[in-house]
């Protein structure tokens, strides 16, 4: 009784409160444990562990361009000058899928997604397929955020290939930067098995060029970046002798009917289908693609002020169908015993200053409903 009227206190005060109200209570020292550094060796056994993704801030910078992790995520790697997370149920099944994909000796495909409440760890599971199917030399295709395919400010441009479309070389260009930034000295053994012309100038990639080639003319030429993301996917579609991740993050973005953003001259939002971007990876989620030898990861987003608080009904149906296979993969809000490990690490570390009391414990997954960003934020103000 005496923890329940604490908890309802720390309800009403808030977490600082809460720290004041709760100090008296005995902490309990819990054992921080490391798993290997190797994802492709986790185990359903290693759940409640810490996994360290990167050993050093520069080495994480390099490895998750473009937006990969979330804003919390990035202040805590600040910080504490590496990264390590906690090893849940969720992402060890999926590396289990993804491992099975890599042993197998002839070529495999799977629809694998990602899907809960906002803030529950869903984007940093993805990372850490990426992460395992990287160490395992897949090509990774990501896309760390659909939603800004059709959203924030940037200039548009009529399509050179289409003028019903128009596209946003920004976007493209930052594209092909992660991509060449992540997959590095594979693309150059990956032959191109199309000849390509782009302008009046007629530039040609010639049949048999490598994918290094397309991916650096779509850099130094801007105004083709989006056409030369297209021929990407299509050539990697067909691609020989190498298994294929393609992770996109807030996958739901891509079926919303309209865009947050304007045609030039033209006071009214773009349908999502005229941007040109969004229709190339538009085609990726659509029920009908599988990869010929890899995986297609989605997360789903429910985040408020990105595509709202509840997915459209295609996003659902992507859900439910992987479900039906046993593909789909839900990230829940953390249990007591994840959020004591993972604050036992935070502890370790020093990101954490006090310790906090079982009681106390309880009194912020009752405040922050166990979310784990919510959680974060709550304890780092203590």
């Amino acid at each position: 009784a005496a923890v329940a009227i604490r908890m309802a206190v720390a309800k009403r005060t808030g977490a600082a409160a809460a720290w004041r109200w709760l100090s008296a209570a005995a902490p309990s020292a819990i054992d921080v444990k490391f798993a290997d550094p190797s994802p492709l060796k986790h185990q359903q056994s290693d759940a409640l562990q810490l996994y360290t993704m990167v050993g050093s801030q520069d080495k994480a910078e390099k490895h998750f361009a473009y937006g990969a992790l979330p804003h919390e995520v990035k202040e805590q790697l600040k910080s504490i000058g590496s990264l390590s997370v906690l090893l849940r149920s969720p992402t060890l099944q999926l590396v289990d899928q993804l491992k099975s994909i890599n042993e197998s000796a002839a070529p495999t495909s799977k629809r694998l997604v990602l899907h809960g409440k906002a803030g529950c760890g869903k984007t940093v599971g993805l990372v850490q397929a990426a992460q395992a199917c990287h160490e395992a030399g897949w090509v990774i295709v990501r896309l760390p955020n659909a939603f800004s395919l059709a959203h924030y400010q940037g200039t548009l441009e009529q399509s050179a290939r289409d003028p019903a479309r128009f596209d946003r070389s920004s976007d493209a260009v930052r594209f092909l930067q992660d991509f060449s930034h992540v997959n590095g000295a594979k693309l150059a053994k990956l032959p191109l098995k199309g000849a390509y012309t782009w302008g009046k100038r007629a530039t040609v990639l010639p049949e048999n060029s490598s994918l290094a080639s397309l991916v650096q003319f779509g850099l130094h030429e801007a105004r083709y970046a989006t056409d030369a993301v297209g021929v990407l996917l299509k050539e990697l579609e067909t691609a020989e002798g190498v298994k294929v991740l393609y992770a996109i993050d807030a996958f739901n973005a891509l079926f919303e009917p309209e865009s947050g953003l304007y045609a030039p001259g033209v006071r009214r939002r773009l349908p999502t289908s005229q941007l040109s971007l969004c229709r190339v990876f538009s085609r990726l989620v659509a029920p009908s693609f599988k990869p010929k030898n890899g995986a297609l990861l989605l997360a789903s987003s429910t985040a408020a002020g990105i595509v709202g608080t509840d997915i459209n009904a295609e996003a659902k149906n992507t859900i439910s169908a992987a479900a039906k296979e046993g593909h789909a993969f839900e990230y829940t809000p953390f249990s007591a015993a994840e959020a004591s490990a993972y604050l036992a690490y935070l502890k370790k570390v020093h990101w954490l200053v006090k310790d906090i009391p079982s009681a106390a414990l309880s009194a912020l997954l009752l405040q922050t409903d166990s979310v784990p960003r919510a959680l974060l934020k709550h304890v780092r103000a203590l």
